[in-house]
């Protein structure tokens, strides 16, 4: 959750782009920002994001996806994404990007969907 949503000031849909932030650190580094054992630990971290908010260094992660991170997890009032959509477009992250054909572009990866519903099944 956003810190404005914690700290109960009302909010707008600023907040999905906090959300955007914490799920693209996830995937570039493993784990969440603002991970705890205990739920009221990182609450306490997600409050308190500027001292705890820190790219680690044993990951491979470019500037530019630092730099989108940094500005995804910010002030409410500053945060990228609060004037549209085009605003992240235009982060140089997405430098190559042709948005209008996305639908239309065949992905990096395609997974097997046949391996992986065995998997799932094997697996539950």
């Amino acid at each position: 959750m956003a810190p404005e949503v914690l700290e109960g000031e009302g909010y707008g849909p600023e907040i999905d782009w906090w959300s955007v932030g914490i799920i693209l650190f996830e995937m570039l580094a493993g784990y969440p920002p603002f991970c705890s054992d205990e739920p009221e630990e990182t609450c306490k971290k997600v409050l308190e994001w500027e001292d705890h908010l820190v790219i680690p260094e044993d990951k491979p992660i470019s500037n530019d996806a630092s730099d989108l991170i940094f500005k995804l997890l910010s002030n409410v009032d500053i945060r990228l994404g609060r004037n549209g959509a085009q605003e992240i477009k235009d982060h140089p992250f997405f430098k190559g990007i042709d948005w209008e054909n996305i639908r239309k572009t065949k992905g990096p990866f395609i997974p097997d969907v046949s391996v992986l519903s065995v998997l799932y099944f094997v697996n539950n």
